[in-house]
């Protein structure tokens, strides 16, 4: 009897524009249904969709099966501005950088201007150049083979920004070990131990306790930026 060959799995794809930004968290544009798949590889804890409407029904249901939080920022489009105040923006950071919280992945609806300028954000706290941070917007929003500039809207956005004193009061007891080192904290070279299953141990990225007397606004200093 001749054998019968399973049937083939479907591809992975990733959503337009999907990179990772940091160890445990990543970013792209709207996932379709034909990036579930891959999502599914990546034990999303979290979902940030910043979009001009809640997110479509099935995308919702695959949150809810997979139990990922899903955090919805409504921003409306606009061509002028992003849509986003500097105290949204630092509660936005506070669950890209939270441990318990990720993998996370971020998206707009083409992850290009909203997760852009959300991501240069993220660049600036962690005392990046702003050359650095621009370079790196231009890659994600190129067309074709030509970068695209952020436009001056996301620019003034990124500079009016203040790390050091509006994303004080959303700095989580722990961070993760990336983001502990840009703001000078002894980070951990392993994860420290926690009372936690030791699935949820693998998935989530190394981090560290925050001293009780750190102060961000001590710590962060522009003048000794990234390059």
């Amino acid at each position: 009897m001749a054998s019968t060959m399973p049937p083939p799995l479907p591809p992975l794809v990733p959503p337009l524009r999907f990179g990772m930004v940091e160890e445990g968290v990543y970013r792209g544009a709207y996932p379709s249904r034909i990036n579930l798949r891959f999502l599914d590889r990546l034990r999303l804890r979290t979902l940030v969709c910043l979009l001009p409407e809640p997110p479509t029904e099935e995308l919702s249901e695959w949150c809810t099966q997979h139990d990922v939080f899903c955090a919805q920022e409504l921003v409306p489009i606009s061509k002028d501005e992003v849509v986003l105040t500097n105290e949204r923006v630092a509660h936005l950071l506070q669950l890209l950088v939270t441990p318990e919280r990720q993998p996370v992945l971020v998206h707009c609806l083409d992850g290009r201007c909203v997760t852009g300028a959300l991501i240069m954000c993220l660049r600036k706290l962690q005392r990046w150049s702003l050359a650095a941070a621009v370079a790196e917007y231009s890659r994600f929003a190129r067309s074709a083979d030509t970068p695209r500039q952020p436009p001056s809207h996301v620019l003034q956005l990124v500079e009016s920004f203040k790390p050091e004193t509006e994303f004080s009061r959303f700095l989580p007891p722990r961070l993760p070990c990336w983001l502990a080192l840009a703001l000078r904290l002894p980070a951990t070279a392993q994860q420290e131990k926690r009372d936690v299953p030791a699935v949820e141990r693998v998935r989530e990225p190394p981090s560290t306790t925050v001293p009780a007397n750190f102060v961000l606004e001590r710590a962060w200093q522009p003048s000794a930026a990234k390059a």
